[in-house]
């Protein structure tokens, strides 16, 4: 059972530049996932395609053999839960009434939002107003609204459903205790049974974090794919980067480290962006 892309081919309307190019992945339940690349690569775009809110016009995406644009809306929201880079959310609207939003195809449960509160720590929370949060904060409150649609510790579902929370830079704006409890939580996300793809710029938090990656190349193809050990190397991550870079063990774990260029990047030289 995955959530699989095949041959997928995207640009975006009025674009002549293909983001993702014949671009094939795979994700299993119960293990987490991490995609990494440089920046337009197309790692939010692929998130985008894998929960449903892209539309796919070349390839296809599957989620348990099934194409994902078949499955009805209410069941596709009861086992893909999407976190997005920049939280959108219209003004007025408190956390908790903001977590009942991530219920609304599934129904209301208000226990399954207070199983995601108290999880995320942000239960002091319930009664502000999510504008006036920080960036940061916003995050949590968006991974807790994630949780209470799947609400991993309380709905069931047979091992024929897999489940996947798919989140884009979760950790960008969060503080460093904040990053570690919600690393420890998609970790206990995945011995449940539900399918964590990620995308992460930093690639020690990625190492520490995921059992598998996929690489991006900046032409939108996969450069890479298979067991973190194995992918997150210098050999692969230095020609897609284009700076050297050194992976130190540690007690706790990997760092992954860019090297100082010993030159000046070239001006004149088009970087992608």
């Amino acid at each position: 059972m995955t959530l699989q892309l095949e041959h997928v081919g995207f640009r975006y309307p009025g674009s002549s530049r293909l983001v993702l190019d014949d671009l094939s992945c795979a994700f299993e339940p119960g293990t987490v996932s991490v995609i990494v690349g440089p920046n337009a690569a197309g790692k939010t775009t692929l998130l985008r395609i894998l929960a449903g809110v892209a539309v796919l016009k070349s390839g296809i995406a599957r989620l348990d053999d099934q194409n994902l644009r078949t499955i009805k809306a209410r069941e596709r929201a009861a086992r893909i839960a999407y976190m997005a880079q920049r939280p959108t959310l219209a003004a007025g609207f408190t956390v908790e009434q903001t977590l009942a939003l991530g219920r609304y195809a599934l129904g209301p449960d208000p226990d399954a939002i207070e199983r995601a509160m108290k999880r995320t720590e942000i239960n002091a929370m319930a009664n502000l107003g999510f504008h006036t949060l920080s960036a940061g904060q916003q995050q949590r409150v968006m991974l807790a609204r994630a949780l209470a649609q799947l609400d991993p510790w309380g709905a069931k579902r047979g091992p024929e459903c897999s489940r996947f929370l798919i989140a884009d830079e979760p950790t960008s704006a969060m503080d460093p205790r904040h990053s570690i409890m919600t690393a420890t939580l998609l970790q206990e996300l995945a011995t449940l049974g539900i399918g964590v793809v990620v995308s992460l710029h930093d690639l020690t938090a990625a190492v520490r974090l995921a059992d598998r990656a996929v690489v991006l190349g900046a032409d939108g193809r996969v450069a890479a794919s298979g067991d973190v050990s194995q992918t997150l190397v210098p050999d692969i991550l230095e020609p897609i980067y284009g700076v050297p870079f050194v992976v130190t063990p540690t007690p706790v774990g990997s760092v992954v480290t860019p090297v100082a260029l010993d030159v000046p990047l070239d001006h004149d030289t088009e970087v992608p962006e």
